[in-house]
């Protein structure tokens, strides 16, 4: 190797090591937020249940709304679901604290009906965390989707363009895709089949 190349490598090296380090950062930070926002539901819902607002406000929005609390409604009902359902109803807050919010949302509807006494409930629960804590966010959007029954089952023997449009219509709901569109995906499929090949 000459100066340049080793120059290089150890440039590479270098940089690396500071993705990884920022990468170690950012995962830090995310998970304090996760467990943050699971306090946060907890505070929220005690301020909302027992209506603690009272008296100050005129209702638990407006105290949302107030200017050194400014929290969006979605927002505070998010975290209060969250808390209500995997601290309160199933005691699993351990497990999920590091799980992204938008995650633990999205899985909601799926297992806010199930029940903490029942075996074959809390399996599913804890199959829906794992997959929270492992797929990617559009994988798990597929994923609730397929299991509310808002879209077919990955068929293998559909093309990949045609679950790629399912996908496309679910993730975008105001894509409306025409010929061209599926055409592109048709295309964008071909070459990216070429590329890992």
């Amino acid at each position: 190797m000459d100066s340049v190349q080793i120059r290089n490598a150890d440039m590479l090296k270098r940089h690396n090591a500071d993705l990884n380090d920022y990468k170690d950062k950012v995962i830090q930070l995310k998970n304090a937020i996760g467990q943050q926002i699971i306090v946060l539901g907890g505070l929220l819902w005690e301020i909302k249940d027992n209506r603690l607002w009272d008296g100050h406000y005129e209702s638990f929005e407006s105290f949302l709304g107030d200017p050194e609390i400014s929290f969006a409604r979605s927002t505070a009902f998010r975290a209060i679901k969250i808390y209500q359902i995997y601290v309160l109803k199933f005691n699993i807050k351990d497990q999920v604290e590091e799980i992204e919010t938008e995650k633990l949302y999205r899985i909601t509807p799926i297992i806010r009906d199930l029940q903490e006494d029942i075996p074959s409930d809390m399996d599913k629960v804890f199959e829906w965390v794992e997959k929270a804590k492992t797929l990617s966010r559009s994988d798990l959007i597929y994923a609730v989707k397929v299991e509310r029954g808002q879209l077919d089952a990955n068929d293998p023997a559909k093309p990949h363009k045609e679950q790629v449009y399912d996908f496309l219509k679910i993730k975008y709901p105001d894509f409306k895709p025409g010929t061209d569109q599926y055409n592109l995906i048709e295309e964008a499929l071909v070459l990216w089949k070429e590329w890992v090949s």
